[in-house]
């Protein structure tokens, strides 16, 4: 996929969460779909995505850690 799909595809749920601070030098950390129960935390680096965190439940990904 390229971003673009990425950030439209609606099965994802793409979203930029406002209450965790990014890693130094990132704009922001993402919360995806990557199951229908669990969600994670991720950030664009270039070409790749960098995976943070994988929640045991979905209102976990929304907590600052």
């Amino acid at each position: 996929m390229s971003w673009a799909q990425l950030y439209r595809d609606s099965g994802l749920k793409w979203e930029k969460i406002l209450s965790v601070k990014p890693p130094r030098g990132e704009d922001a950390i993402y919360s995806l779909r990557i199951t229908q129960s669990r969600r994670c935390t991720a950030y664009r680096d270039g070409d790749f995505m960098r995976l943070l965190t994988v929640a045991p439940d979905h209102d976990s990904t929304y907590r600052q850690r």
